[in-house]
Parts: structure tokens; C-alpha cells; sequence
């Protein structure tokens, strides 16, 4: 597994992570892999500021979040936290991104109407550092509202989805934002 290049420290980035992150790009630039073996990260070393190609590799292997709200009580403990790690996997799969980026959240109990009527509904949001194709986005919307239905009760005509590609400058982690 990938560790989150964000949290490293610039003397111990090797081309190896940097590959690994790149490699799992759903579009990689096919410039990039060329450019990451000859790059000179010694300005870098030693400060905070991080390498431009580094930044561009974080923006597109970074922070995919999913997070649903629901009008429904929350379940159980144990029954929350494997919705959470099961949407977790999920996502990642889908985007091609490691894990370890993703976030997950579940807000329940929210006050909410859907076709003027307060019946179990779920809002789910879907934002990602890089490019959604219509095909995920498709493929994601029928998955996760079966899930979501299947695990929750809400009927899957109650359920809606929005997806976001998030800019990675409007994204920001660790005093600093991914553009």
C-alpha cells in the first residue's frame, strides 16, 4: 500500500511512490512517468513546499470523499462502520485510487422531504480530485444506491447522488491545498 505522499517528508519521496501514484491515475498523462525519473527534487528537500510534479501527482491520486446523509436514524455501531468501510472500498475501486485517500462520512437523522414527502430519503455526495468519466459516474450511481438501499431501507427512487471533480486548488489538507 501506498503511503499518502502529503504526510512525507520530501527527503524520503522516492520515484517508486511517486510511480505507484501515478500508476494508478484512471488517465494518466503519459508525459508524467518520463518526467518523474528525471526531476530534481534537491531545491525541495528540507521545506515545506512541495515540488510541482509531486503536487500534480497528489491532486490526481488524492481525496475522493463520500459522504450520505440520511433522514433515518443511524444504525448500530458495528453496522456503521462496516457501511463506512464497505463504501470506503467501494469508492476507491471505482476511481482506481488507493484507499487510504478516501473519506467517508454518514450524517443520519436530518430533517429532510423528497417529492414533498418527509418517507426515508439519503443525499449522497461524490467528490473527487480528477476527472469522472459519465461511464463511473453511471456505474457508481447504480452500485451505490443498491448498497445504500440494501443496507438502509431507503427505496433506490429516493436516493439521490451528486458528483463533484473537485479542483485540487479548491481542495485543501495539512495547511496547503493539492493546486
Amino acid at each position: 500500500m501506498i503511503p499518502s505522499i502529503g504526510i512525507l517528508n520530501i527527503e524520503i519521496l522516492s520515484i517508486g511512490i511517486l510511480m505507484g501514484c501515478i500508476s494508478r491515475w484512471n488517465n494518466p498523462d503519459p508525459n508524467l512517468a518520463q518526467t518523474a525519473r528525471s526531476a530534481d527534487f534537491s531545491p525541495y528537500q528540507g521545506n515545506r513546499e512541495m515540488h510541482p510534479l509531486i503536487v500534480k501527482t497528489v491532486s490526481n491520486c488524492t481525496m475522493p470523499l463520500i459522504k450520505v446523509q440520511t433522514s433515518l436514524a443511524s444504525p448500530e455501531a458495528p453496522a456503521t462502520e462496516a457501511l463506512l468501510k464497505r463504501l470506503s472500498s467501494s469508492l476507491a475501486q471505482h476511481l482506481g485510487k488507493p484507499e487510504s485517500y478516501v473519506m467517508t462520512a454518514l450524517e443520519s437523522s436530518i430533517p429532510m422531504t423528497f417529492a414533498g414527502t418527509t418517507e426515508p430519503v439519503c443525499y449522497v455526495e461524490i467528490k473527487s480530485i480528477g476527472t469522472l468519466s459519465p461511464q463511473q459516474t453511471k456505474t457508481m450511481s447504480q452500485d451505490f444506491c443498491q448498497y445504500i438501499s440494501d443496507t438502509l431501507g431507503v427505496p433506490r427512487n429516493r436516493i439521490y447522488i451528486e458528483f463533484a471533480d473537485a479542483q485540487g486548488y479548491l481542495w485543501g489538507w495539512d495547511g496547503r491545498t493539492f493546486g
